[in-house]
């Protein structure tokens, strides 16, 4: 069992490519008590359409960091 807790840290203005983006850093704290497993996964959001454009995410204690950069937006 997992415990999760997300907290909205602020506005952070970051670079992709050769582009600046003014995003919202949303931290998740993550607790496993039987394992002893603690971790914190980054998510790096578009305010007004809620668009994660980065990430860095622990999805297991035996799996590395999982790093995402999206450098364009898909098309709907």
């Amino acid at each position: 069992r997992v415990k999760i807790r997300a907290k909205v840290i602020g506005e952070e203005r970051i670079r992709i490519l050769n582009e600046f983006k003014t995003l919202l850093l949303i931290e998740e704290k993550l607790y496993a008590q039987d394992i002893n497993w603690k971790e914190v996964n980054r998510f790096w959001v578009d305010p007004v359409s809620l668009y994660v454009w980065k990430s860095e995410q622990h999805l297991s204690p035996r799996l590395p960091l999982l790093y995402i950069e999206t450098t364009k937006k898909p098309g709907i």
